[in-house]
């Protein structure tokens, strides 16, 4: 008998549960107010700072997830389908402006710009996407690729190292990798520095093409490519294993080990997605809002880890602050 009301008193609690987890989905669905969908291409740190800090701005703006709007948190994993796929649900959903983190997340949002607002973030190169479609604005994090590379070099000629060889990793796929390979090109096409590339497709091939590069150049470095920054650390690793400097496109590749960048900070990027998607939910017209380019009060970052294990000495950085990680 005892068993019996141990048993009937177990399925009362579950059901109860189940209920309120019901009641809960439905409060959650009932909400009033715009649905914000915010699509990040794949998990690192700058992407994830970006995310984090227009979700913050949006809440200062007034728009809270679960109290007076629904955001919808998407990943799309370094996958072009799947982010084909987030779109298409976000399109069904109803979205009332998306957010999207990284050119290849952009890429595939503008389709949808026809009927629902785009803010795109982390763009190098916002030319194609803005011509894709009429409602569409963001922000652009265009690395800084010819001051790096001076940069660069003065570095190498500080420590009385060659730049006889320098090594580009990247994935082909990504628009933004394509871009400031561009860059460096015409940089360095009246130089004697060999640029030698490696590509890649997907993270785990890093730390062979890393290796294989660190033993034929004379320093490495990498933009903003998310494949790479997905693995930045094993880069990192074999960097200082080999003593081969490793310099950087964004702030969260030095956090993670890199060397050294000249660039932006990135949770004032997303702060600024998070006040256009605002403004677009507050009534204008994304065409309306000029896109922006963070191309000032760039800072010099610099791991110090790799600093000591790699035993350079870095020159002082004179047109802005200087940041260490450690």
């Amino acid at each position: 008998m005892k068993k019996s009301i141990k048993k009937l008193l177990s399925i009362v609690c579950l059901f109860a549960l189940m209920l309120s987890f019901v009641f809960t989905l439905t409060a959650c669905d009932s909400i009033n107010g715009p649905v914000i969908g915010i699509v990040q291409y794949v998990t690192h740190d700058s992407l994830d700072t970006i995310r984090d800090a227009c979700i913050a701005e949006l809440k200062q703006q007034g728009y809270e997830d679960g109290k007076n709007c629904k955001i919808i948190l998407e990943n799309g994993n370094a996958d072009a389908s799947t982010i084909a796929t987030i779109m298409a649900t976000l399109k069904n959903k109803k979205a009332d402006v998306i957010i999207a983190i990284a050119t290849p997340t952009a890429v595939e949002a503008v389709k949808y710009s026809d009927k629902i607002p785009v803010v795109f973030s982390a763009v190098s190169d916002p030319t194609d996407i803005l011509s894709s479609g009429t409602n569409i604005t963001g922000t652009s994090d265009a690395i800084q690729v010819s001051l790096i590379l001076d940069y660069i070099k003065e570095v190498m000629q500080t420590n009385e190292k060659p730049l006889n060889k320098l090594g580009f990793i990247y994935n082909p796929s990504e628009a933004n990798s394509v871009t400031n390979l561009g860059k460096i090109q015409e940089y360095l096409k009246d130089s004697t520095i060999e640029l030698k590339t490696k590509t890649i497709s997907k993270s785990s091939e890093l730390q062979l093409t890393a290796e294989a590069l660190a033993t034929d150049v004379d320093a490495i470095f990498i933009t903003d490519d998310n494949t790479v920054a997905s693995a930045m650390s094993v880069l990192a690793n074999v960097g200082k294993e080999k003593k081969i400097p490793v310099f950087c496109g964004v702030d969260s590749e030095v956090n993670d080990g890199g060397l050294a960048t000249i660039g932006i900070n990135y949770e004032s990027l997303g702060k600024e997605t998070g006040n256009m998607a605002a403004r677009i939910l507050n009534g204008e017209k994304a065409s309306d809002i000029p896109y922006k380019v963070f191309d000032t009060g760039l800072k010099l970052y610099v791991n110090e880890t790799t600093l000591a294990a790699i035993e350079y000495t870095l020159p002082e950085y004179k047109d802005g602050e200087t940041v260490y990680f450690r």
